[in-house]
């Protein structure tokens, strides 16, 4: 082997040794944030179900809330005075309540 072919097989070996420590880099550093993807979604799962009892707590309180808002507002369209005050200060507040028989909307 002559002297130039001597020095561009060394060229080729140098070329493959830096060629596979940037792909093992790359593994290294894609199988991390792989981890940290994997560790972060676990994290998100444990904390939705730990939330879900007061998820469902606050739907219960929204229940009851709009169960007396309701009551209210029949009141008020029946013409009970007071009735028709809370409702009028509910509103001055941008708080709207529907008329009874009215369905909800999201």
């Amino acid at each position: 082997m002559t002297l130039q072919e001597q020095d561009t097989a060394r060229e080729i070996r140098g070329l493959r040794a830096q060629l596979m420590a940037l792909g093992l880099a790359f593994l290294v550093v894609v199988g991390f944030q792989s981890f940290q993807l994997v560790r972060d979604r676990i994290a998100l799962l444990d904390l939705r179900t730990a939330q879900e009892p007061t998820v469902q707590q606050g739907l219960k309180l929204r229940q009851q809330v709009d169960s007396i808002a309701s009551g209210i507002a029949q009141l008020a369209s029946a013409g009970d005075v007071s009735a028709q005050a809370i409702i009028n200060d509910l509103r001055r507040q941008g708080i709207m309540v529907r008329p009874p028989g009215t369905p909800a909307t999201k």
